[in-house]
């Protein structure tokens, strides 16, 4: 795992969460319906969206990171083992890729 930031007793993935934070968010993510869907603004190391996408086993889980690194990618790869993880889009575009899109 990557990250300078504590790790969590559940997941061993790095995060900023303190452990009773992570509690709550693993009793919440316990409560998604089947099929539900998680949104996880600012995942930086990941530690919030391991926990989400441990114990909301049905559920489509979308973290959403403004400065993502590949690093952290890696975690979420390595926390997920038995689930799809895959990363989409890239805050960081150039002004040519900005300027070919359409609005």
């Amino acid at each position: 795992m990557i990250g300078n930031a504590p790790y969590s007793p559940y997941t061993d993935v790095p995060g900023w969460l303190e452990t009773d934070e992570e509690d709550t968010l693993i009793e919440y993510a316990k409560t998604v319906p089947e099929g539900g869907v998680i949104v996880n603004v600012g995942v930086e190391f990941g530690r919030s969206m391991a926990a989400f996408v441990k114990y909301a086993p049905t559920a489509t889980v979308y973290g959403i990171e403004i400065n993502p690194l590949d690093a952290y990618s890696a975690n979420l790869t390595e926390a997920a083992n038995c689930r799809q993880f895959e990363r989409q889009g890239d805050a960081r575009s150039t002004e040519e890729e900005t300027a070919q899109q359409s609005y």
